[in-house]
């Protein structure tokens, strides 16, 4: 699409055997996807960056991750997006929200757009119901 992409693995590498489980790379991976074609579509900027840093984890857990997805480009007002505009409501947060992740999308009209998207590691069981509201609050 024309669009030239950064990709940053920031440090802190995953303890070996532990790994994002498939579903929610699969969902990161998509939701990182369509951000970056909202890059392409909307944002008039030929530049976007991607930044992927693990989050830690307790023992035993799996990891969590975080990737950003940043523009320089047009920007636009969030609150003024209509319900018709599926993009980034459907394809992107509901996405990550539906695995037990979250999404939140920064952008100001005129100053470029950062989506970032955030699947927390797994909580220990016993603490997996106090902390099931804490899954879907922004980033």
């Amino acid at each position: 699409r024309g669009l030239t992409v950064h990709l940053e693995r920031a440090p802190g590498a995953v303890p070996p055997g532990q790994a994002v489980p498939v579903p929610v790379a699969v969902a990161i991976a998509h939701a990182t996807r369509e951000a970056l074609a909202n890059v392409a579509a909307h944002a008039g900027a030929g530049t976007a960056w991607v930044t992927v840093r693990p989050l830690a984890a307790a023992p035993g857990a799996d990891p969590g991750v975080e990737v950003t997805v940043r523009d320089e480009g047009a920007g636009f007002d969030p609150a003024r997006l209509g319900p018709a505009r599926l993009g980034v409501r459907r394809s992107i947060t509901e996405r990550v929200r539906d695995c037990g992740g979250s999404a939140a999308v920064r952008s100001t009209p005129g100053a470029g757009t950062e989506v970032r998207l955030c699947w927390p590691a797994q909580p220990e069981p016993a603490a997996a119901n106090a902390a099931a509201s804490q899954r879907a609050a922004p980033c």
